[in-house]
């Protein structure tokens, strides 16, 4: 109906990706529902299991997130996710020159939150509506943190994203200067925001 996807359009999704729940394994149940992905990255393996279906071949969703994950980590040829003698999901990961996936115990934070950026930026499991995203470059290299950036702002057509960010590395990959916003704490008149480039001549000392 057309209030559903009004609704699907215009809900926030929050991201706060946090690696102790990036690394906790699912229950198999939460690999039905809408919603997989929690706002700290709770979910990840069903999340995984929901996008790449249990066909020999996975869709072209899963594949996008894949693509986009193997292009700032190449030595990773597949994800896949296991399910436990429990009935929980986690994941494993097909590493170049390793002949057994790791767990997700063995991999790094940086590639853990990189795939769950990037099953919200690709797989479409943020939502249809605006995606907020707090400090994405935690535990990521500044290299594939630029990319992902970089590459999120040429999808057609391009996700409305909120980046709340410290990072000069993800605030250089910003193509459009009008994206960005300067917010201050400007003591009791409450916090501003304002377009940087109508503050351009005071840039500089702000950034410093």
């Amino acid at each position: 109906p057309w209030r559903t996807d009004i609704r699907d359009a215009t809900e926030l999704a929050r991201r706060r990706l946090d690696s102790s729940s990036l690394r906790r394994d699912s229950a198999f149940e939460e690999s039905s529902r809408k919603r997989l992905l929690g706002p700290n990255g709770e979910g990840l393996a069903a999340a995984v299991f929901k996008l790449k279906g249990q066909k020999s071949r996975p869709g072209p969703e899963f594949q996008a997130v894949l693509s986009a994950l193997q292009e700032v980590y190449p030595r990773i040829d597949n994800v896949l996710t296991e399910r436990s003698h429990a009935g929980r999901l986690y994941l494993l990961f097909k590493e170049q020159g390793i002949s057994e996936p790791l767990g997700q115990d063995n991999v790094s934070d940086g590639v853990l939150h990189a795939l769950a950026l990037l099953l919200s930026l690709e797989g479409g499991l943020g939502g249809k509506g605006p995606l907020a995203i707090e400090e994405p470059e935690n535990a990521i290299h500044p290299w594939s943190l630029r990319a992902m950036i970089r590459r999120a702002q040429k999808k057609d057509p391009v996700r409305q994203l909120l980046i709340t960010t410290h990072s000069e590395t993800l605030v250089n990959a910003v193509e459009d200067p009008a994206n960005l916003y300067v917010v201050e704490n400007a003591g009791s008149h409450g916090t501003t925001v304002t377009r940087a480039t109508d503050r351009e001549s005071a840039l500089k000392s702000i950034l410093s």
